[in-house]
């Protein structure tokens, strides 16, 4: 529905940028590609966004973002735990931007590196994008974690909006030690297409 309405008033704007974060459906792809196709700039999802969908995106000013090569900008991962992760955010030129983000799993790591990638489109200065990032916080219900009892470690993740944002968050979950792990989910269908 959300493409539907994206292709009808697509035609009317013209933007300087367009994030592509992930597509699910051929029909999502169509609605994105079609307005960032009329844009500037596309920065895109190399990791979310299936290659099949590759063939709607026209548009020559295209930056890729991900987790590692061939990805144009990527973070390149040094350390992570529950108190978040640290490392470079490289980019077109691979420079090495040293940037410790307090969010836990890697999938939250393409956010930032998608919006130190606009940020530098942009323009703005080294030092404003680091305060930046230093001042991101988790948002409820989207891998904040939390105190259990007994030593527990509480992951809420209970915000996830898609199979893709619950498989992610599951990863995150099992890539930390823990002697048990338990997931609570809103709609159970979810899992089955993990």
């Amino acid at each position: 529905l959300y493409a539907k309405r994206l292709l009808s008033f697509v035609s009317e704007i013209n933007p300087d940028i367009v994030v592509i974060t992930s597509c699910e459906t051929e029909e999502e792809a169509k609605g994105f590609f079609a307005l960032a196709n009329r844009a500037r700039h596309v920065l895109v999802n190399y990791c979310d966004v299936p290659q099949q969908f590759a063939k709607y995106l026209k548009n020559p000013n295209v930056i890729t973002y991900g987790d590692d090569l061939p990805a144009d900008y990527y973070f390149e991962l040094h350390d992570s735990g529950l108190n978040g992760q640290s490392g470079d955010i490289v980019d077109l030129d691979r420079n090495h931007f040293p940037a410790t983000v307090k969010l836990i799993g890697e999938h939250n790591l393409r956010p930032v590196v998608m919006a130190f990638a606009v940020a530098r489109l942009f323009q703005i200065d080294d030092d404003r994008i680091r305060d930046g990032i230093e001042n991101i916080r988790p948002v409820h219900g989207r891998m904040s974690p939390a105190k259990g009892m007994h030593g527990a470690i509480i992951l809420d993740d209970s915000a996830s909006t898609s199979a893709t944002s619950l498989k992610y968050g599951m990863q995150a979950l099992y890539s930390i030690s823990a002697p048990d792990r338990i997931v609570v989910t809103d709609d159970v269908r979810k899992l089955a297409k993990l």
